[in-house]
């Protein structure tokens, strides 16, 4: 599971150097981002420093953008959403990193 993970997220970020994203692949890719937050938090570490390191931010954005408003769906939620909300922090980051550099 890990490796399939992993191997779609390289991908993505293959074809996202080509264009944008559109809104339901930076959602993919954001839960997947979650996943490897929770199973593999080295290879998420990875997949951040690509992101900060793209040439173009439109990744970084779009992938922020999915995050909140996956938080925004999730606020009356009953459910645990502490990962989310670590992840949108971690592409809030990520994007304030990659426009800085």
């Amino acid at each position: 599971m890990r490796r399939l993970v992993v191997v779609s997220l390289v991908l993505m970020t293959i074809v996202a150097c080509a264009g944008g994203l559109s809104e339901s692949e930076a959602r993919q890719q954001v839960s997947q981002l979650i996943t490897l937050y929770q199973q593999n938090r080295a290879k998420f570490v990875e997949q951040k420093q690509q992101i900060v390191q793209d040439s173009s931010c439109a990744r970084a954005t779009a992938l922020r953008g999915a995050a909140d408003k996956l938080v925004r769906e999730a606020a009356m939620s009953p459910d645990d959403t502490t990962q989310l909300t670590m992840v949108q922090m971690e592409l809030a980051q990520a994007e304030k990193d990659c426009l800085a550099k």
